[in-house]
């Protein structure tokens, strides 16, 4: 019990220590009073560079495409604002689009060497992923993206709860190809957007009110 009351009271003097750094970014995970026991000792924090859009590289029709599904998911999501982000050449043309609600504090040591960044916009931040690391993907990272300024700092906080909160989820998958980005999955905030529920039917005695 003393043990998890110093490991909240060291995430929460982070977290205050942490607001006035506006390269800091908290990465919360949840735990309830069962799960005390598997909060791990120390909190853990690891650098992204910061990146942006080139605009002067060679993808700029694949930028214009891909900047509204960004700005679509920025303007609805209400979840956590952590996403990956992965562009795959397709051996047969055109370039595989995927997006999903991520938890990057999640990944070994191993995988976040693949992280080639982070793409800020608004309050959102999305993660880009060296998922290939085949010339071809390669390439295609140094014609999309520029660094900016500075690192961005993510760090993990632990939160203890009496009813962990549970996301619906973002994801998005699409190909780009002839200017244009075709999605074939589209899910922000668990809801779907390219299959919407159709609107629950209004009872008999508003009808024609």
């Amino acid at each position: 019990m003393l043990r998890n009351i110093l490991i909240l009271t060291a995430a929460l003097l982070a977290l205050c220590a942490s607001a006035g750094d506006k390269n800091t970014v908290v990465v919360p995970k949840q735990f309830t009073r069962d799960q005390s026991g598997m909060i791990p000792e120390k909190t853990d924090y690891m650098k992204l560079q910061n990146l942006a859009f080139n605009r002067r590289g060679e993808q700029q029709a694949l930028i214009a495409a891909l900047q509204p599904v960004l700005d679509s998911i920025v303007s609805t999501n209400y979840e956590l604002p952590f996403f990956s982000l992965t562009l795959r050449p397709m051996t047969a043309g055109g370039t595989r689009v995927e997006i999903a609600s991520y938890d990057m504090m999640q990944e070994p040591a191993a995988a976040r060497k693949l992280l080639y960044g982070v793409l800020k916009i608004k309050n959102c931040y999305f993660i880009v992923k060296n998922a290939v690391t085949t010339t071809d993907n390669i390439l295609l990272l140094q014609q999309m993206w520029v660094n900016a300024s500075g690192k961005t700092r993510f760090e993990r906080i632990f939160e203890l709860v009496t009813d962990p909160v549970h996301y619906g989820g973002t994801k998005f998958v699409g190909q780009y190809q002839n200017g244009r980005i075709t999605p074939s999955t589209f899910i922000v905030n668990g809801e779907d957007l390219l299959h919407p529920k159709p609107a629950e039917p209004l009872p008999p005695e508003t009808i024609g009110q």
